[in-house]
């Protein structure tokens, strides 16, 4: 038995090791996730599983102003490395190493840039309730302190920075890894959102104008010929809700545009559907999926985000051409009792490589993991995962990758 092998098979171990204790030991005291809790005060409840809870913070009430909280997380996430990847926060099937490059050197690292702090401001006005938010973790550049969440939310409207309308962190199953499965759609833009109900049913629907944000990687001729965007994305969703769960519809239209060496501009079409939603079988078990398909949408997609693929240039017509991009997710989810709880996840995504695209270029990745969660007390979280990923080139090249990731959580 090999050295990856020995200690998967150790991790899996530990893992029910640890589903045998919880299930043997008594009551403690309760955390509250955000993800089961519900704002009926809004027409729209959008909650990632790596959220702060609702029940943590301090608050500051004035009769006349409103609510102040004041909230936080400290988050200290580390791995075991087995391949090679080096990023210690997000487990990146795009960065697996292929071939000759492969390397089987593992490493260890911790580190606290997950923590979290945010604002919340609850006030009455001539308008209505509104709220204001701002978040921020230091996962931005070098590590310094980056924007999550800013926005101004207030009846039916919203206008600021947070999860984008082509987007369904509800359904994204709880990670280790902060940027969760490698095919999962979640990107935060800046936008202007409406948002209401059909008919007091069991249907709600979302539309935005979005900050149009191409991601791009411009060759050496066109490096200072960076152009700007003059069109919106206009991204929306339907949802229904049923007894067990809901299923979303998404969509975006993007324009983009772009330059080629002769200066000129071409305006390319981006678009892409989304299918997602949460199905409860019992009170201890749920399955989420998610199914997209589009053009020019790999920044909304996880493994692809930053890489520059809306857009591939052809060096052969001196043009760029969208790309083409889908993906699967599909997670069960199993409550061993109410202070702890595993998720099993599948993922696959996939760029449709066009011919004149050089022989490493990305084709597809899988992505698996599962996980243990345990909360000990109110605020407080321990993960414990194993992930493992597999990454294929358009030569057929391929190579993987393993991890063994923990994260503790002290919301305050």
């Amino acid at each position: 038995m090999n050295r990856i092998n020995r200690i998967g098979f150790c991790v899996i171990i530990l893992i029910l090791g640890c589903t045998s204790f919880l299930h043997s030991q008594q009551d403690s005291s309760l955390t509250i996730s955000s993800s089961e809790k519900t704002n009926n005060d809004t027409v729209v409840v959008v909650t990632h599983p790596q959220d702060v809870s609702d029940a943590a913070g301090y608050v500051i009430k004035n009769n006349s102003f409103g609510e102040l909280r004041i909230y936080g997380s400290v988050r200290i996430s580390g791995a075991y490395d087995l391949n090679g990847l080096t990023d210690a926060n997000n487990f990146s099937t795009y960065e697996i190493l292929v071939g000759d490059e492969t390397i089987n050197q593992p490493r260890f690292f911790m580190s606290p840039y997950q923590t979290r702090l945010g604002i919340e401001v609850n006030r009455k006005s001539a308008l209505g309730k509104i709220k204001v938010k701002i978040e921020s973790d230091f996962l931005g550049q070098n590590n310094g302190l980056r924007i999550r969440h800013a926005y101004v939310e207030s009846g039916n409207f919203l206008v600021g920075q947070t999860w984008s309308s082509f987007t369904d962190v509800n359904s994204i199953p709880t990670t280790v890894d902060a940027d969760g499965p490698n095919s999962c759609v979640r990107l935060r833009t800046v936008r202007l959102r409406y948002s209401d109900v059909l008919l007091k049913s069991n249907l709600r629907y979302v539309v935005s104008l979005e900050a149009p944000d191409p991601d791009i990687i411009l060759p050496d001729s066109l490096s200072g010929r960076i152009p700007s965007q003059f069109l919106p994305d206009i991204a929306g969703y339907i949802q229904y809700d049923y007894s067990r769960g809901y299923v979303l519809t998404a969509g975006i239209i993007r324009g983009i545009t772009a330059k080629d060496t002769a200066t000129s501009s071409e305006q390319i079409l981006g678009y892409g559907i989304l299918l997602a939603g949460i199905y409860e079988v019992d009170k201890s078990d749920k399955l989420l999926f998610q199914v997209v398909y589009g053009q020019a949408i790999s920044r909304f997609i996880t493994a692809l985000n930053g890489k520059g693929l809306d857009l591939v240039y052809n060096p052969q017509t001196n043009l760029f051409e969208a790309s083409n991009e889908a993906g699967f997710l599909l997670s069960y989810s199993h409550k061993w009792r109410y202070d702890a709880s595993s998720t099993i996840t599948f993922g696959r995504v996939v760029v449709f490589n066009k011919d004149f695209e050089p022989p490493d270029a990305f084709k597809y990745s899988y992505y698996f993991s599962g996980n243990i969660f345990w909360n000990p007390l109110l605020g407080m979280r321990l993960g414990v995962e194993l992930s493992h990923g597999y990454r294929i080139n358009k030569d057929d090249q391929s190579g993987s990758a393993t991890r063994i990731g923990f994260i503790f959580y002290a919301d305050f």
